[in-house]
């Protein structure tokens, strides 16, 4: 769980997710809409749970209407909620900081303008006094039924044209299939099932043939996870997805040899993902195996071979999707590797902070240095892969020291983070991201990932 505080900066910060763009994601609207342009949905989705936030941010932010910000802290809500123009809130009930009822109550109070949708596992929708809520679905949540309830509260209208996009596999133009007045969630189901298509058109076969859908076995103890995963390739008929909480049951169930990929989280209590990992690998060796953690464990838990990729939750929904595909069709995927960072600032204490986060837990193998001038022997090592950078410092700029590493090192990605400078004061192409201060730590691990891959 991260934790609610903030890197290089006074105060505490919320872990916000903001809305990703097309370089983060790889989506792109399917096309321009016929008639006047809609106005765009801002939904605010708070939930402890980081793997929700990651998750229901990436599917909701895929909705052409939808622009989504993900926290997991509800004390901030108050605060986001004034500091933005926001149409409805999607919020937990059971949550540290402060319930869902609570929070409801208070957001009726201070902004009634706002929709909320309140969800849970647990607690009956009863646990919230009469008209503090506008909605309440149950958990595991299904991703069209919260979108379609969202444009309801929100007034959208359904969509049912879009101008220049076509089916790619057809040619037929996309969403004609679909009926004049038909359900918010099946419109939404066939926007997604287009945008699918679209990414994979390239390597569809000719619609005559018969495609045999990958079949991925996923091992968690967390049911919660195991939903998730499971809405991720809800609407994706070339991925069918079994699951299971008990990790001694897997071999009974590769026996059949009906599964291409296994996807196993590394600390559960009946038997270790490093330890499933080696006797799947002995038994099934042709099966692609993908590991996860949410930070117990590392690339080199696992012993040499038993595993063809690794990830770190919360996963990146995208990259998940793509490593499946491409392990089960057995082409190439990233080396599993930790990313090497070297993190320099001024200020010892920001530095320490930072690689904290940015631990082999997480994925990362990192350093610090509190002096610029240090950096550029460092980096001649050749063991990193990319620099994060403060601006002010004594002893050298962080504008001279970005010049400095692109004209000596052009291979190592820089992150630039300030909080009195901007991105504008770099000299063009000379820094691959800009963050300011204070940071989140989620943003800086995001950002770090985002530009080493």
């Amino acid at each position: 769980m991260i934790t609610r505080r903030s890197i290089g900066g006074s105060g505490s910060q919320p872990p916000v997710s903001r809305p990703f763009d097309q370089d983060r994601t790889g989506h792109t609207p399917m096309g321009d809409r016929t008639g006047p342009v809609k106005r765009t949905i801002r939904v605010l989705f708070v939930d402890n749970e980081d793997n929700l936030c990651m998750i229901f941010g990436r599917i909701l932010n895929r909705d052409a209407e939808i622009e989504a910000v993900t926290t997991q802290d509800p004390t901030q809500v108050l605060d986001l909620l004034a500091s933005g123009t926001f149409d409805v809130l999607v919020t937990d009930t059971i949550m540290t900081g402060m319930s869902g009822t609570e929070l409801a109550r208070r957001v009726r109070q201070e902004h009634p303008n706002v929709k909320i949708i309140a969800v849970s596992g647990t607690s009956p929708s009863s646990h919230y006094d009469e008209g503090t809520v506008h909605a309440f679905l149950e958990k595991p949540l299904d991703s069209r039924v919260l979108i379609a309830k969202i444009k309801e509260l929100a007034g959208a209208e359904p969509q049912t044209q879009f101008q220049g996009a076509t089916d790619p596999v057809h040619g037929a133009p996309a969403l004609a299939q679909v009926p004049e007045g038909a359900p918010i969630a099946e419109l939404t189901q066939a926007a997604l099932a287009v945008e699918s298509a679209s990414s994979e058109a390239a390597t569809q076969p000719p619609p005559t043939q018969q495609v045999k859908p990958i079949r991925l076995l996923v091992v968690d103890d967390e049911d919660y996870l195991l939903a998730a995963t499971k809405r991720v390739f809800r609407d994706d008929p070339s991925v069918q997805v079994t699951t299971t909480t008990d990790p001694t049951q897997v071999l009974g169930m590769l026996a059949s040899g009906e599964f291409d990929v296994l996807l196993t989280d590394s600390a559960m209590p009946k038997k270790s993902g490093p330890q499933l990992a080696q006797e799947v690998r002995a038994a099934h060796p042709n099966l692609k195996i993908i590991g996860m953690s949410g930070g117990t464990h590392t690339p080199d838990s696992y012993a040499t071979g038993t595993i063809d990729a690794f990830l770190n939750k919360p996963y990146d929904v995208d990259e998940l999707t793509t490593l499946v595909k491409r392990l089960a069709r057995g082409e190439p995927v990233q080396e599993v590797k930790q990313i090497k960072v070297l993190v320099v600032d001024d200020d010892g204490d920001t530095a320490a902070l930072i690689v904290e986060e940015l631990s082999p837990e997480n994925g990362f193998k990192s350093e610090q240095v509190t002096d610029p001038t240090k950096v550029l022997s460092l980096l001649a090592s050749g063991n990193f892969d990319v620099l994060v950078t403060d601006t002010k410092m004594p002893g050298m700029m962080g504008f001279e020291l970005a010049r400095l590493v692109r004209e000596r090192y052009p291979d190592v990605k820089i992150v630039a983070m300030s909080s009195s400078h901007g991105r504008e004061d770099y000299d063009s192409g000379t820094i691959d991201e800009f963050v300011s201060k204070p940071l989140g730590v989620l943003d800086i691990r995001e950002v770090v990932k985002r530009v080493a891959n």
